[in-house]
C-alpha cells in the first residue's frame, strides 16, 4: 500500500485527516525501541543523588509531612502550613515511599516511569490524530532531549505534571465520547493542577476544549468540578503567611512589580521581556537547537523558524489535537505574564513544543507539495536530533560511572561547591550539638544531610549584619553557613557579614567559598574572628570579577 494512503490523507482543502488504516508494525517497533531508549538514558544519566537545588528536598520533606498527617516544612522551626507547592506530587512521593522506601534509585524509578508513560501517551495521541511518521519523529526527539532526561533523572515534579497533561491529550482523542472519557479527562486535569501550580491551565484548557466542540454539559461539569479546585489552589497560594520573593509564588505574583507603574504597563513590559527570554534563549536551549558562537544570526534564524512552525503547529493542533493546543497556549501565556524568567518552567511542555514545531513544519510543507511535509519534518528534526543526542551523550558520560549506592552523592561526581557544602552538612551532623540550628541559604539541603532544624536566610536577606545576627539567634540558630551556591550569598550575604565580621567566629573552613560560622554577642579579636576567611572568600580569583562591582568592605570598628 502506498505511503500517503497508509499514513496520511488530505481533504480537498488541503487539511490533514487522521490515519485511515492501522499503523505499520515497523512504527510500533521503532516507538517501543525509543521508549526503552528514553528510560535507559534517564536511568544511566540520573543525577548522582540529592544535591543542592532544594526543591527535591522540600518535596521529600512534604511527603514525610503528609505521612504524619500534616503539610508543613518540617525542616524549619515553627513552620506554618506549606503554601507554595500543591500537595499532589508530595502525595505521590509519600505513596511511593510507603511502597519501597526513600532510596534515591527507588525515587528515580518513579520519575522514569512517569516520563516514559508521558511520551508513550503523546505518541499514541499523535499517531491517531496526525500521522505515525510525525508522531515517531516527535517521540525520537523527546526520547533523547537532554532537558526531558534531566528531569526524568532527578526528584522533580515535571514528569508527574507532564504525565497528567499527556493523559489529558490522549484521552481527549483516543477514547470514544461519553461519560468514561469525560471522567478520565476531569481526573487528569485535576491531577495536573495538584502536581504543580502551572498545571492550573489544564482545567481551563479542558473547559475550552469542551466549549470548542459544543459539549455544553461536559463543559459545565468540568467547570463545576475544576474551577473550585483551581480557586482553592489560588486561595491557598495567595494566603501564604510568610511570603518571600523567590521562594513563594504569592510573593512572586504580588510583590514583584515595577514601582510607579500601572498594572497594565507592568504586564506589557513583562510580556516583552519574557517573550524575548523564552523564544530567543530558553525554548531554543531546551529543544537543543545548534548554536554558532560569536554571532546572533543563529538566534534570529532559530527564533524565526520556531515562531513560524509553532504558530502553524498550534493552528493545526487546534482541530487535530485541541487539548494540546489549549494547554500549550495557556502555559506559554502564564509564563509570559509571570514575574520571573526561569528556563525550568518550560520543561513540562517541551514534548508539546516539539510536537507543535514538527506538526507545523509538516503542515507548511504539505501546503507546498504533497510529499514536502516529510522533507520539512526531517529538515527540522535532524539538527535537533544531532545536537540533542550530542548533549545527552555528554550528560550521560559525565555521570555514568557515579556510584548511587550510598546515602551521600558520589562526591567525585559533583561540583566542588556542592561537594564542600554537603561535607559541611555532614560536619554539622557529626560535630555540632544535637540541638544546634543553622542559618543557611541552602537550608533544605543542610537539613537533609545534617538532620538539624534549619533557618532559611531568604527570610532575612534584607537585614543588616547585627540585625541578621539577632534574628538568627532569636530563632535559635547560633550557627550559619556561607557558600557559593545561591546568588544572594554572593551579592548580599557576604556584604552583610563583612560589615560586622568581628561578631563572627570561624568554626570550620571547608573551602575558600564554603564556611561554617558562629555568631558572637561581643566583638572577637582579629585572631579569632572570621574576617580573614570572609576576605579570602571575596578575593577568590573566580569570584573577583563579580565583586569588582561591589564596594570594598571593611570591618566596622566597635
Amino acid at each position: 500500500m502506498g505511503y500517503r494512503s497508509t499514513w496520511w490523507v488530505e481533504d480537498p482543502e488541503g487539511h490533514a485527516q487522521g490515519a485511515t488504516v492501522s499503523t505499520p508494525r515497523a512504527v510500533w517497533a521503532a516507538a517501543l525501541a525509543l521508549l526503552v531508549l528514553h528510560a535507559a538514558l534517564a536511568w544511566v544519566g540520573r543525577a548522582p543523588g540529592i544535591l543542592t537545588g532544594q526543591d527535591d528536598v522540600r518535596y521529600l520533606v512534604l511527603a514525610r509531612s503528609l505521612s504524619e498527617g500534616t503539610y508543613r516544612d518540617l525542616l524549619w522551626p515553627g513552620a506554618p502550613l506549606h503554601h507554595m507547592y500543591p500537595p499532589g506530587y508530595p502525595a505521590l512521593l509519600a505513596l511511593w515511599r510507603a511502597i519501597g522506601g526513600e532510596s534515591f534509585d527507588w525515587l528515580i524509578t518513579l520519575q522514569v516511569l512517569l516520563s516514559t508513560s508521558a511520551l508513550a501517551l503523546l505518541f499514541d495521541a499523535m499517531r491517531r490524530q496526525v500521522a505515525p511518521i510525525v508522531a515517531l519523529a516527535t517521540l525520537a526527539l523527546c526520547a533523547i532531549n537532554p532537558s526531558a532526561l534531566t528531569q526524568a533523572g532527578a526528584v522533580t515534579s515535571e514528569p508527574a505534571l507532564m504525565c497528567a497533561v499527556a493523559l489529558c491529550i490522549w484521552a481527549s482523542c483516543a477514547l470514544a465520547p461519553g461519560a468514561r472519557r469525560d471522567t478520565l479527562l476531569l481526573l487528569a486535569a485535576v491531577a495536573a493542577t495538584l502536581m504543580r501550580s502551572a498545571g492550573m491551565v489544564v482545567p481551563l484548557a479542558l473547559i475550552g476544549v469542551h466549549l470548542q466542540a459544543r459539549r455544553w454539559r461536559a463543559a459545565a461539569v468540568a467547570a463545576v468540578v475544576g474551577l473550585p479546585v483551581l480557586g482553592a489552589l489560588l486561595w491557598w497560594t495567595l494566603t501564604d503567611p510568610a511570603p518571600v520573593v523567590g521562594s513563594s509564588y504569592a510573593a512572586d505574583l504580588v510583590l514583584t512589580h515595577a514601582p510607579n507603574e500601572g498594572v497594565l504597563a507592568n504586564l506589557i513590559e513583562r510580556f516583552r521581556i519574557n517573550f524575548l527570554f523564552y523564544m530567543v534563549r530558553a525554548v531554543p536551549s531546551l529543544l537543543a537547537t545548534p548554536t554558532i558562537e560569536g554571532t546572533i544570526l543563529d538566534n534570529l534564524v532559530v527564533t524565526g523558524v520556531l515562531v513560524l512552525t509553532l504558530v502553524s503547529g498550534l493552528y493545526a493542533a487546534y482541530s487535530r489535537l485541541p487539548m494540546l493546543a489549549w494547554i500549550l497556549v495557556g502555559t506559554l501565556g502564564l509564563l509570559l505574564a509571570w514575574s520571573w524568567q526561569v528556563t525550568r518552567y518550560v520543561t513540562p511542555v517541551v514534548p508539546l513544543l516539539i510536537a507543535s514545531v514538527l506538526l507545523g513544519g509538516w503542515r507548511l510543507g504539505q501546503r507546498v507539495a504533497p510529499r514536502a511535509g516529510m522533507a520539512v519534518v526531517l529538515l527540522l528534526m535532524l539538527p535537533l536530533a544531532v545536537e540533542g543526542g550530542t548533549r545527552t551523550a555528554q550528560q550521560v558520560a559525565s555521570v555514568r560511572a557515579c556510584s548511587r549506592a550510598q546515602p551521600l552523592p558520589d562526591l567525585q561526581c559533583i561540583a566542588d561547591d556542592q561537594r564542600t557544602f554537603i561535607e559541611a552538612s555532614r560536619y554539622v551532623r557529626d560535630s555540632l550539638p544535637s540541638a544546634a540550628r543553622v542559618l543557611s541559604a541552602k537550608s533544605a539541603t543542610m537539613f537533609y544531610y545534617s538532620g538539624r532544624v534549619t533557618v532559611p536566610y531568604q527570610r532575612y536577606q534584607n537585614l543588616g549584619g547585627l540585625e541578621l545576627r539577632d534574628s538568627s539567634l532569636a530563632q535559635g540558630a547560633e550557627y550559619l553557613t556561607i557558600s557559593n551556591l545561591q546568588t544572594s550569598e554572593r551579592s548580599k550575604l557576604i556584604r552583610v557579614l563583612m560589615e560586622d565580621c568581628r561578631y563572627l567566629g570561624i568554626v570550620k573552613e571547608f573551602s575558600r567559598r564554603t564556611l561554617l560560622l558562629r555568631w558572637s554577642t561581643t566583638p572577637l579579636p582579629d585572631t579569632a574572628s572570621a574576617c580573614p576567611n570572609l576576605e579570602r572568600y571575596i578575593l577568590d580569583p573566580e569570584l573577583l570579577e563579580e565583586f569588582r562591582e561591589l564596594q570594598v568592605f571593611k570591618p566596622k570598628q566597635r
